[in-house]
């Protein structure tokens, strides 16, 4: 093994300080982006069901800074446990903790406590059932558990839904198709919103319940764009990481156990069809993004914690040159930030 790769394994792979020090640099970008630009608006209008009956204190800066942040370590730790809970990854490694903490501290956006948070909380736990179900037979508890997960999440961001059908495909992939499963997906999503609708009924009228699901009609792909420079520049970052991992990961799942080849291509699946939505409805909501950068995170995890060249280890470093400056693009505000 190259001094490189082998000095990359034993300082960031599988330091047992790499992680508290992520923790106080995600902190420190959190709270430097909170004291020089405060907490930006909203910028898209609420699709969800519960967010506008909820408390109003949720818009004080600093809850909404202390919300978000405990919303992004329970994301991190989310995505860590799935990994120690299936074994994705063989050997240990900081890196599925570590790249999305930092991915998401990399932008004031991601101060704002929004439902897209709670949103993905309950997608990622949808995770859990699904690939406890692999090489399963009696899988109707494991669809139906993921179906009302993903339900709930669709209760605070409606966009969610359509992770059902593709949570069908990864079902699909972990086993083959059962129609028993099938009913009960489709029994677990209409009990959570048969509850919402009997609630909406007696307390708020049908039009409440209705309103959300409308959201899907607003496609906004031939709206033409009127974003700021520094926007472009994160659309611009964004789309290299996506191409350039993408590329980079198909080779190396390839090589990897059974169970992360499987998890590992379902998830690709689910980035390609988000980054199709979230272009489809970039003007309504940026929802897609969320669960997009937690599961690219983890793929670039994953690639980084198994690779053996030394080339890949000198793109980690670039990777955190250009998010270190993505960084400092944001944090001095002089561009043009319209959120």
């Amino acid at each position: 093994m190259h001094g490189t790769v082998r000095n990359f394994k034993y300082n960031i792979v599988g330091s047992r300080f790499a992680t508290p020090i992520a923790i106080l640099v995600a902190l420190a970008m959190r709270i430097g982006f909170f004291l020089v630009q405060g907490i930006p608006r909203p910028a898209f209008p609420d699709t969800g069901f519960v967010w506008k009956y909820l408390p109003s204190f949720f818009e004080i800066p600093e809850v909404s800074f202390v919300l978000s942040t405990l919303a992004v370590f329970v994301i991190v730790w989310i995505l860590s446990l799935l990994n120690d809970r299936f074994s994705l990854i063989h050997n240990r490694s900081n890196l599925p903790f570590i790249i999305p903490l930092i991915f998401f501290s990399s932008h004031p956006y991601f101060l704002l406590f929004t439902p897209d948070y709670i949103s993905l909380i309950f997608i990622l736990c949808a995770f859990f059932p699904l690939l406890s179900s692999y090489q399963k037979y009696e899988t109707q508890l494991y669809s139906f558990k993921s179906a009302v997960l993903i339900g709930i999440a669709g209760l605070f961001q409606v966009y969610a839904l359509v992770l059902l059908p593709l949570f069908w495909k990864g079902e699909f992939s972990m086993r083959r198709f059962y129609f028993k499963s099938f009913l009960s997906s489709l029994l677990g999503v209409v009990l959570v919103y048969w509850c919402a609708f009997g609630v909406f009924y007696f307390f708020d009228g049908t039009e409440g319940f209705i309103a959300p699901f409308l959201s899907f009609a607003e496609i906004s792909i031939f709206e033409r764009p009127e974003i700021s420079p520094s926007e472009w520049i994160s659309v611009a970052v964004a789309a290299l990481f996506f191409l350039t991992y993408m590329s980079l990961s198909f080779a190396s799942y390839a090589r990897s156990k059974v169970l992360t080849h499987i998890t590992l291509q379902f998830i690709i699946f689910v980035l390609f069809i988000l980054v199709f939505l979230q272009i489809l409805y970039w003007e309504q909501t940026i929802f897609m993004s969320f669960p997009g950068i937690a599961l690219l995170s983890f793929v670039i995890a994953y690639f980084y914690s198994t690779t053996v060249s030394k080339w890949a280890v000198r793109s980690f470093y670039f990777m955190t040159a250009v998010l270190a400056v993505f960084y400092l693009i944001n944090y001095f505000p002089f561009l043009d930030f319209s959120y």
